[in-house]
């Protein structure tokens, strides 16, 4: 015969809830610690000589890799650490984008942005690996500027004008290259081909640098291009600026007329540059960023370079950035239907 001991029902109630008191005093004392650990750690940020991570989406040599560079230096003297230029190119920024959204929100690990694989890509690609809206925290914008159409010096046409009766005049013979599919520079290109009732084909290169180089080497004919890429090229007579996308001149290529100028107004546009950071940043680690963003563009020197390289300097909040995010996504959302993109 088997006994079994029976003990009273509030003896085990009482044992049962002391348990889980002690089980719960436990586990929030641990996310206190944790609490205290992660808040110790981002008043801590930067720990000095601790690299950071500057992650760009495109070939060494092309617009966003040159001005990640400078802004790179200047932040590294900003706040005492260094900013390392890391290149991830490939899907138009996007490869670099998914990288950092699958990090750890430490301020470690940052993206140099431009515009498309923040706002462009959600409209194009028929799939993505990360939301830039919700995988990804914008911190500040840096510059921003129009591109500028370019093309080899032995294609005929010298003005954009040239160029739309040039290849309505021979059909199939043109074509104009861009940094990516999905890219500023691709739909830009979408767009004249849409405005000017003409057909010119699309060859999409990894990166800008890629694309300029086969354009100087004749194996393109034109493209939409930074200016600071383009710039070098187009005083070394290697390529011919037709029109810059703009609805005002340039200043720095004042003597490049704008599309406005060449009978085509709404065909403006270029890239924007901004620094972002995997989701679930500690805002005070944010804060600190965007001043020093702050204090990289508004200074004389910082912003003499940048404007050398035909760009506006210009920071922002967080929440600006995140404003600009999602009104220029509508707006490729509505050119992209247009276009039948």
């Amino acid at each position: 015969m088997r006994f079994v001991q029976r003990y009273p029902q509030h003896l085990h109630n009482t044992s049962r809830s002391r348990f889980l008191s002690a089980a719960f005093s436990l586990i929030v004392a641990s996310l206190a610690t944790a609490g205290i650990g992660m808040a110790a750690h981002a008043s801590e940020w930067p720990e000095q000589g601790r690299p950071v991570r500057f992650i760009v989406g495109y070939s060494p040599g092309g617009g966003t890799d040159v001005l990640s560079r400078l802004v790179a230096e200047q932040l590294s003297a900003a706040l005492g650490t260094p900013f390392l230029v890391e290149n991830k190119p490939g899907a138009g920024g996007t490869v670099a984008a998914n990288l950092v959204s699958k990090a750890p929100p430490d301020g470690y690990t940052l993206l140099f942005a431009s515009d498309p694989e923040l706002t462009i890509a959600p409209v194009i690609l028929e799939s993505m690996q990360y939301d830039p809206f919700t995988d990804l925290q914008p911190i500040s914008q840096v510059a921003r500027g129009p591109y500028v159409v370019v093309a080899r010096p032995g294609f005929p046409p010298s003005s954009l004008s040239e160029l739309v009766e040039y290849v309505k005049a021979n059909p199939g013979a043109a074509n104009f290259g861009s940094s990516g599919t999905g890219t500023s520079s691709h739909l830009l290109g979408e767009q004249l081909n849409s405005e000017a009732g003409i057909q010119v084909t699309h060859v999409p290169y990894k990166g800008m640098s890629a694309t300029v180089s086969d354009l100087v080497a004749g194996h393109i004919d034109y493209a939409f291009v930074p200016p600071l890429v383009a710039r070098s090229f187009i005083d070394a007579g290697n390529l011919k600026a037709l029109a810059m996308a703009a609805p005002d001149r340039v200043k720095g290529m004042e003597g490049v007329p704008t599309t406005t100028e060449s009978g085509f107004p709404e065909l403006v546009g270029g890239a924007w540059y901004a620094l972002m950071a995997p989701a679930g940043l500690d805002r005070r680690v944010i804060t600190r960023l965007q001043a020093a963003v702050e204090e990289v563009v508004s200074s004389s020197g910082s912003r003499a370079a940048i404007e050398r390289l035909a760009l506006v300097p210009r920071s922002s909040s967080s929440e600006e950035l995140s404003a600009l995010m999602r009104q220029e996504n509508k707006k490729w959302q509505t050119l992209a239907g247009t276009l039948g993109l």
